[in-house]
């Protein structure tokens, strides 16, 4: 983080600390619980899973001490994601279903939609012989978003349900995933959700061998993730202008990209390491 970002982060922080002593003092539990959660959000964001996780355990002993099942819900569900962030697939799994027995038990459909989507993710993740299940998980989503009129939240299952149908070859199907995520986005002005949308797109053809419609998406791509200086987004759309023109034969326009690939590569290997 930056300096601005740090005094923001430690103002809170201090915020948050002094409202549980506070709610300690009156002995106000559901204040305590949510002061401790929201101290674990803030570690989760720092990458600092030690910390978070003992303040989300310690909110989560109270939210079942009070029998609060949302905010117990909530909790287990940044749990779920505190443990797949350092990739420990079976723990945030279970975190995960218990979540969504949780919010189904309470008819929180929006959250299903959500958790149904995380627990597909962390399926990807493992391995190939998750895919499956994972395209499952999202599919289920994807039908509680559109119900639920969640215009973001579609556009992103609509994309890894394309991913996921490319990695399984079915790049046909995986085209009617991202056109669609092209019109929602477009339909409700998220731009960042289109060209995501658009490189899925350019992935497709790529793997139907339309080189030359793919080219166009990468450019498009690479363009605007330039525009925004996105270093991550210009190498994965550099790497696939580099083995479109490659597919083609034209091997100079191939090198090019390439190189670019490899020199925006350094640049962002470099910055994480900062």
């Amino acid at each position: 983080m930056g300096y601005a970002q740090d005094r923001e982060f430690a103002t809170a922080l201090t915020n948050f600390q002094q409202a549980l002593e506070i709610y300690k003092k009156i002995k106000n539990l559901l204040k305590q619980a949510h002061s401790l959660y929201f101290i674990g959000k803030m570690y989760l964001k720092l990458n600092n899973y030690e910390i978070a996780n003992l303040n989300y355990n310690k909110a989560l002993n109270i939210a079942q001490q009070i029998k609060n099942q949302e905010l117990k819900a909530d909790i287990l569900f940044d749990l779920g994601s505190s443990a797949g962030l350092q990739k420990k697939y079976n723990k945030s799994l279970n975190f995960y279903r218990q979540t969504l027995k949780i919010y189904k038990k309470i008819e929180d459909k929006v959250e299903q939609g959500e958790t149904l989507f995380e627990i597909g993710k962390i399926l990807r993740e493992m391995d190939e012989e998750h895919y499956q299940e994972a395209l499952k998980n999202f599919k289920q989503a994807l039908k509680i978003m559109v119900r639920e009129r969640q215009p973001k939240n579609e556009i992103e299952s609509r994309i890894q349900i394309g991913d996921l149908l490319i990695l399984t070859d079915h790049p046909q199907e995986a085209l009617d995933y991202y056109q669609k995520a092209i019109k929602k986005s477009k339909a409700s002005k998220n731009i960042l959700g289109e060209i995501k949308s658009y490189f899925g797109k350019g992935k497709a053809l790529f793997e139907l061998k339309k080189y030359k419609e793919a080219i166009k998406l990468f450019q498009f791509v690479y363009d605007f993730y330039q525009k925004i200086k996105y270093l991550k987004g210009e190498v994965a759309s550099l790497t696939y202008l580099s083995n479109s023109y490659e597919k083609l034969g034209d091997t100079e326009l191939a090198k090019k990209f390439k190189k670019l690939a490899e020199e925006k590569s350094k640049k962002l290997e470099k910055k994480n390491n900062n």
